[in-house]
């Protein structure tokens, strides 16, 4: 005998549906931005000595969300639910970029913004990314501006805009962020060139 009334069996359908849908989603994954491992050229030997604040950062509203931003077209953009960051945009890349400066620099005193007292770096690195994204399959374009300011931030000792175009070398979205990675790298280079050579002439006391 059917006890079932029309009504459960039709809540029972819905819920069959459902469970349905939700096996045949794919699951989500994240992604994190990796430093560099290496330095080319040892740093010099006064170099331990430095410290290193890095941040704030700013970036632009279209990268400032959960989901990677990606290129599909001129003037359009791709946002996919299913591949994310594993945690805030901003702060992975002052994260990467502050190991990148250690590595390059040699300093163990590299820290991220905001850090507490008592910390005090000597230089700090400000950075606006203007843009970080790119095509899967194409290139990643980082653009952006920074600066490398004294402690009391009165005085600016470097600037500079750097626009870096990385090849992704492949066409999955491991790729595509592998490549972010890379131009980080290549723009830290670029900054710790500068911090060295201002620590050279004796920037920054």
């Amino acid at each position: 005998m059917n006890t079932l009334s029309t009504a459960t069996k039709l809540t029972l359908y819905a819920l069959l549906l459902a469970a349905a849908g939700c096996a045949n989603t794919p699951p989500s994954q994240f992604y994190m931005l990796e430093p560099i491992s290496q330095a080319y050229e040892p740093p010099p030997a006064d170099a331990a000595r430095l410290s290193i604040g890095v941040g704030p950062a700013q970036i632009p509203e279209y990268l400032d969300r959960p989901q990677l931003v990606t290129r599909s077209a001129t003037n359009t953009l791709e946002l996919d639910e299913f591949h994310r960051w594993g945690g805030s945009l901003s702060s992975d890349l002052l994260r990467v970029v502050a190991q990148n400066l250690s590595v390059l620099t040699g300093s163990d005193s590299v820290f991220v913004y905001p850090w507490e007292e008592p910390i005090d770096p000597r230089y700090r690195v400000h950075l606006s990314i203007l843009g970080l994204d790119g095509s899967l399959g194409g290139d990643v374009v980082l653009d952006a501006q920074w600066v490398v300011a004294s402690r009391d931030r009165r005085q600016n000792l470097a600037s500079g805009r750097s626009v870096i175009r990385e090849p992704t070398r492949g066409i999955s979205y491991q790729d595509f962020v592998a490549a972010q990675s890379r131009t980080l790298g290549t723009l830290s280079r670029e900054i710790a060139d500068e911090i060295l050579s201002v620590s050279a002439r004796g920037g920054g006391s």
